[in-house]
């Protein structure tokens, strides 16, 4: 039994945030997505368990619809299934902005995987790849090893070169939206 996708939404001015939580599936009322858009959405994706093949269809031609509605298309907090899709899905964002991603770790010493959020420093998208952080383990502190391949992770940032978060959604993002 999956879990069915439920959307939120919260409006702060000129921005919408939508909160994703569950499955996008073929049972996904996906074309919710396109109710009561803002010029600036903000899809916060942190709670996106799976998304199938039908799903991944789903997605992309509803974000070509918003793409056309609004004036900025940001992601944010991505889990690595969606990352997933940005990197190997040609126009999953509809040409949107991944703010920020979590990232994959694990600890040899004591064996704890931990997702980390990274974030896009001071809205913009680097010119060059990014550096993989170096944390240390919360459990034993311990370093952590990144459970990918750093240059596959982040290819979805080859894409967005040149583009930044406007500052009243990137205020919003920082105060933990």
């Amino acid at each position: 039994m999956s879990d069915a996708l439920s959307i939120q939404r919260q409006a702060r001015g000129d921005v919408m945030v939508v909160t994703l939580q569950g499955n996008v599936t073929e049972d996904s009322t996906i074309d919710e997505l396109k109710k009561d858009l803002k010029p600036i959405v903000i899809f916060n994706l942190e709670k996106v368990q799976r998304i199938n093949s039908y799903g991944i269809r789903q997605w992309v031609n509803v974000m070509k619809e918003i793409r056309k509605e609004v004036q900025h298309l940001i992601f944010h907090r991505c889990p690595p299934i969606i990352v997933e899709q940005f990197n190997m899905i040609n126009n999953f964002g509809a040409g949107g902005l991944v703010y920020s991603i979590y990232m994959p770790y694990s600890c040899e010493n004591c064996g704890k995987d931990e997702l980390r959020l990274y974030t896009l420093p001071d809205g913009k998208s680097p010119d060059q790849t990014a550096a993989v952080p170096s944390l240390t383990c919360s459990a034993c502190s311990k370093p952590l090893t990144f459970n990918d391949i750093e240059e596959e992770y982040f290819y979805f940032l080859q894409h967005q070169k040149g583009q930044s978060v406007p500052a009243s959604a990137l205020d919003l993002l920082k105060s933990g939206s």
